[in-house]
């Protein structure tokens, strides 16, 4: 979502919701920024979980996910209409950009260069 791109670059978004997408295994991960398809962000899932909805307020780390129910769903519906609280999804935690680069400069560096050469 392109309005949390900020927060995600600055280590503020350390999790994310999927819902009837493409699966998540822990490890590299990278983020494409919606309205500006040549930007991405690399990040390090450490968890990948599949579980209700109402449940991700038990584990959310992101404060845009630690509220009540009600506004969870309401925020979820907006990207996809048919959720509810029942429904599951893959939630995701992962490092921060800057940790991740901490830990994984290679790889970091190699991705991102593949996307920048993929691009020309």
């Amino acid at each position: 979502v392109d309005r949390r791109w900020k927060d995600l670059l600055e280590g503020r978004k350390l999790d994310t919701i999927r819902f009837d997408e493409m699966h998540i295994e822990p490890g590299l991960m990278v983020y494409r920024n919606c309205s500006d398809l040549e930007n991405i962000c690399v990040v390090h899932a450490t968890k990948a979980v599949y579980i209700p909805l109402r449940d991700v307020l038990k584990y959310a780390k992101d404060i845009d996910y630690k509220q009540n129910e009600e506004n969870l769903l309401a925020q979820m519906k907006t990207h996809y209409p048919d959720i509810t609280l029942d429904t599951v999804i893959q939630y995701i935690q992962h490092l921060s950009p800057d940790e991740t680069k901490e830990r994984y400069p290679d790889d970091v560096n190699i991705i991102e260069t593949t996307f920048n050469n993929f691009l020309l």
